[in-house]
């Protein structure tokens, strides 16, 4: 059945661009399994069967059910390579669904240039490789908004059941999904049928169940999950603290954003006051839900550029929706066309730089210089926030764990220890211009600020490898030699 006003669902157009984002976002999976900190960790919940719940159970249960079917659950590259490939397929899905949801709005034009607009944001080019929980996010809050479209056009108790199954993996694919719950009721209310709230209510809370069960059935740990997530949220105290509530976020939308898309959501804007505010519920979620969600983040001191990707999303679908009162006009399409044209051409360099930044291979190339150019008899003490996988286990040129406040360049030599390689992932943190807090004890962190001068000022540099464009990817590594004798 199709609505008043609404155009037939872009089933093709919807398949086609799943099936360019799975081509595109899926071509530089083999990058070192230890460049983000938290894939290592993720896997290893994987290989060795047993959960911590930090992370959201939607893609860690994706994953581990690949895994033993495919039988590569004990192998370390594999299941890593398959959480990467979850994140493409899910990030493709997102893509796919939030196609089919502006299409049915707007119709196919629109569509395209929505799944354009999101494939070319270059934040969301980036999560799409890792495997990390930002795509599974992405997938459910566009489910949530087909599932909410469908409701609308035809209400009834299954499809408010399937509304608030779609909610429910919302919030399965991260917590942050559950904004989405509250629109799905708007959407209830919108259609006067109150008496469909129990029932979305039930299944958004079933399937929720379903997927965290693990969790749920042991409350202490939900609850201590529930109140990491929050000590998270509150983050240590920053050295210099920021205003609450703070602009970051909204500088690093604007960052991302082509001035195609700033531009359109300002048209979009001015096109809903002529209308006079007469949106539907899907239409609303998409406008206000990443305003919501921005102003929430605006309210919350830990920063982190993945944090804002779906207001970078879904304001991507908002902009092509601007294209609206442009394809009225006289060869409005062809204009519509060049604006599309344009922000991919805008975007184009940073894509280019992300892609090519997954062909990094430094970890590879910091083993392959300690392995080459050291003698037997050195032993490498690694800093391991940005962990360095030994080749051969049996090794013992390398050894991996943090320094620590009670150590000095003496205590290190004595241990055995010849050689030190540390990254700017870590000793940054110690240095006097940083924002954060280390998160030590007063009398602590001024003993790693001193050890870290100490090595700065005392050891040798024996090589160092230069920040690449992206940092997460190809970061600063210094190898340093410590002195033989006491000065």
């Amino acid at each position: 059945m199709r609505g008043v006003g609404l155009h037939p669902w872009p089933w093709k157009t919807a398949l086609l661009l799943f099936a360019l984002c799975v081509f595109l976002l899926g071509s530089k999976l083999d990058f070192s399994g230890y460049v983000h900190a938290d894939e290592p960790n993720k896997v290893h919940q994987i290989t060795q069967d047993k959960y911590n719940f930090n992370h959201p159970l939607l893609m860690l249960n994706s994953v581990r059910l690949y895994a033993h079917l495919a039988g590569i659950s004990d192998n370390y590259d594999r299941v890593i390579r398959a959480g990467r490939w979850s994140s493409v397929i899910f990030a493709a899905l997102a893509v796919a669904l939030l196609v089919l949801v502006t299409g049915r709005l707007h119709g196919v034009f629109i569509a395209v240039a929505a799944g354009t607009f999101v494939l070319t944001t270059p934040l969301f080019f980036e999560l799409a490789h890792y495997f990390k929980e930002d795509p599974s996010l992405l997938f459910g809050v566009g489910l949530s908004l087909v599932a909410m479209q469908v409701y609308g056009e035809k209400p009834s108790h299954l499809r408010a059941a399937l509304l608030g199954a779609a909610c429910g993996v919302a919030a399965s694919g991260k917590y942050a999904g559950l904004m989405v719950l509250p629109f799905a009721v708007y959407a209830v209310v919108a259609a006067h049928r109150a008496r469909d709230l129990g029932t979305l209510v039930f299944f958004a809370l079933g399937v929720f169940t379903l997927i965290n069960l693990p969790m749920l059935s042991v409350p202490e740990l939900w609850k201590s999950r529930v109140d990491l997530e929050v000590s998270r949220l509150q983050a240590p105290p920053l050295r210099n603290p920021r205003s609450i509530p703070h602009g970051v976020y909204f500088a690093i939308f604007r960052d991302q954003a082509s001035p195609v898309i700033l531009g359109l959501i300002a048209v979009y804007v001015a096109s809903i006051w002529r209308r006079k505010f007469r949106l539907s519920p899907v239409e609303w979620s998409l406008l206000l839900l990443p305003a919501i969600y921005i102003a929430v983040l605006s309210f919350i001191p830990t920063t982190s550029d993945r944090y804002i990707l779906p207001v970078s999303v879904l304001l991507a679908c908002v902009a092509a929706a601007g294209l609206g009162p442009l394809l009225g006009l006289k060869h409005g399409k062809y204009w519509a066309g060049l604006l599309v044209a344009a922000s991919v051409a805008w975007q184009s360099p940073r894509l280019y730089a992300e892609n090519l930044a997954f062909s990094s291979r430094r970890h590879d190339e910091v083993l392959a210089f300690i392995e080459a150019k050291l003698p037997p008899s050195a032993v490498v003490l690694a800093d391991n926030y940005q962990s360095l996988a030994p080749r051969q286990e049996e090794n013992p040129t390398l050894k991996q764990r943090p320094l620590e406040p009670n150590e000095t360049l003496d205590t290190l030599r004595q241990s055995g220890v010849t050689h030190l390689l540390i990254t700017s992932k870590r000793y940054p943190i110690f240095t006097p211009d940083n924002r954060k807090t280390s998160g030590l004890s007063p009398g602590e962190d001024e003993k790693m600020r001193e050890l870290y001068a100490e090595i700065f000022s005392r050891c040798r540099l024996v090589f160092e490898w230069q920040e690449g464009a992206k940092k997460q990817l190809a970061p600063e590594f210094r190898l340093y030699e410590l002195p033989k004798n006491q000065p």
